[in-house]
């Protein structure tokens, strides 16, 4: 079973990183995930790659992409 957190070893409770993550907001979660299509966690018909093109308008394009698509309704797994 899963335990959301555990006993530290000083008597108090621990997170794991992974708890931290799991807590992150969107917006957090935006500026710390690598691309969902190259991570095979979604489809090219899913997100509109806006890449190198984007250049000129700053260097978070890839943080406003995943955001818009972490905003999305599940894609059917059907």
């Amino acid at each position: 079973m899963y335990a959301a957190f555990s006993t530290g070893g000083r008597g108090g409770i621990t997170m794991t990183n992974g708890d931290r993550i799991r807590m992150f907001s969107n917006e957090t979660l935006a500026l710390v995930m690598m691309c969902p299509i190259a991570a095979g966690i979604a489809d090219e018909d899913e997100i509109t790659c806006l890449g190198d093109a984007e250049k000129a308008h700053g260097e978070h394009t890839c943080a406003r992409c995943i955001y818009g698509w972490l905003n999305k309704e599940e894609a059917s797994l059907d």
